[in-house]
């Protein structure tokens, strides 16, 4: 299973992970959305999709909601596969956007970062 990076949560004086929307211990936190990040696993979804003017576009899905973690998830993406992107949080689920049929190339970055990956 995924292990989360330390950078991604605040700590607490005693060094637990916080909770970013209502700084509580992960551990008995309630917020929707952070079931995923509690149990350490993440089930990611990839599928290609046609923008307005034909060009395709690589999606990520059912990513956690935390905007440090998708920004710099990102950004790596990014850099490693050279191609511009977004990310975004819609509806308490987080959505990495790249441009070009990447499905491969993440896959395999995910995989390496232990992300469970599936195709639609």
């Amino acid at each position: 299973m995924i292990e989360i990076p330390d950078n991604i949560f605040a700590k607490d004086k005693h060094g637990r992970s916080l909770c970013p929307r209502c700084k509580q211990i992960i551990a008995e936190c309630d917020c929707p959305g952070l079931e995923d990040s509690r149990n350490g696993e993440i089930l990611a979804a990839i599928r290609i999709q046609k923008c307005q003017k034909g060009k395709l576009i690589t999606e990520v899905t059912n990513m956690p909601p935390d905007a440090a973690f998708l920004k710099n998830l990102t950004k790596e993406l990014k850099h490693k596969l050279g191609t511009g992107g977004k990310y975004e949080i819609i509806a308490d689920k987080g959505v990495i956007i790249l441009q070009g049929d990447r499905s491969r190339q993440v896959s395999d970055c995910l995989t390496k970062k232990n992300i469970q990956v599936t195709f639609r």
